[in-house]
């Protein structure tokens, strides 16, 4: 089991400590926190995000698709805890489509403007090009952070808030996804700034992050690209399970090449489709040097295209 990661990603923290709350042992490889990221983008097909787990010729994309499986593998202790695990399990997706979409995105820009020096030029123009922006100067992102804070600051106080019942977590007494993946952004805004002055005012928050810093990475030793791809080559990809009766309502059959990438992101895989129902997509790696991997997507947040041989990049 394989963690394509980098250092200050905060996806790639909700990941490490989920492999750490489960117990599992885990090999870390270190991608850059921009391109090129030509190992990395072979095994994906295109795909840039990170993290990634691989597990052997299998690769999921995703933090949503990767939690997942992990959950799937090793259901104890579980993410979903309670009596009715369909409710906790949508108590959690909706919290966590909350925090990763309302309050990170804003977050993120806000501390890397407010400390844009802390990161090359390079790193800020890859990520305006990855989501369609014009290449912006230093000062230009430091001035657009402060229109940030605001829906920033407002946001951090429901964190407080969702805490105020007395209870250890977010939704009980147990730990949930929706604790990992809220995490997330007190840990971004202490890990870039170096302290946690701004979330001073929300003492119910600094006590639970406490709480969920100490769950850690569980048994983790680094490896390198090349021995993960090594290691994609020598593995077959597990059994797929299809189901003749799905259709996609974008018209694309299996076998096909196509295209997925998140939705308002230029992170692109390209291949051959071998799977899709209501909340899955797989689709085969072209690269021939590595033999049969398949690389999974969550269907929520992603499109599919259909594409020609051609347009491979």
């Amino acid at each position: 089991m394989i963690l394509y990661n980098y250092d200050f990603s905060n996806y790639s923290e909700k990941i490490r400590l989920l492999l750490g709350y489960k117990g599992v042992s885990w090999k870390s490889v270190e991608v850059p926190s921009y391109g090129p990221k030509p190992g990395f983008t072979h095994l994906t097909g295109g795909y840039r995000r990170a993290p990634v787990l691989q597990i052997g010729a299998d690769v999921y994309c995703d933090t949503r698709l990767i939690a997942e499986v992990l959950e799937s593998l090793y259901p104890n202790p579980t993410i979903y805890p309670g009596a009715c695990v369909a409710r906790t399990k949508a108590q959690c997706e909706t919290i966590i489509y909350w925090a990763e979409n309302s309050l990170m995105r804003p977050l993120a820009l806000y501390v890397t403007g407010l400390y844009a020096n802390k990161f090359p030029l390079a790193f800020h123009l890859d990520r305006a090009k990855l989501h369609g922006k014009v290449p912006p100067s230093l000062e230009r992102v430091r001035q657009s952070a402060k229109t940030y804070f605001p829906q920033v600051k407002a946001q951090l106080h429901w964190i407080e808030g969702l805490l105020s019942g007395g209870q250890n977590y977010i939704l009980s007494d147990s730990l949930s996804l929706a604790d990992l993946a809220v995490y997330q952004c007190p840990w971004f805004i202490e890990k870039i700034v170096g302290d946690l002055s701004l979330l001073n005012d929300m003492p119910k928050l600094l006590q639970w992050k406490a709480r969920i810093s100490k769950i850690g990475w569980g048994n983790s030793s680094p490896t390198t690209s090349e021995a993960a791809l090594d290691l994609a080559r020598v593995s077959s990809p597990g059994d797929l399970i299809s189901s003749p009766s799905y259709e996609m309502s974008e018209e694309i059959k299996l076998g096909e090449m196509v295209e997925v990438s998140p939705f308002g992101e230029d992170s692109s895989t390209y291949g051959w489709l071998e799977y899709a129902d209501e909340s899955r997509l797989i689709v085969r790696n072209p690269a021939t040097d590595l033999g049969e991997v398949f690389i999974h997507f969550p269907r929520l947040g992603y499109r599919i295209r259909a594409r020609q041989v051609g347009d491979i990049r």
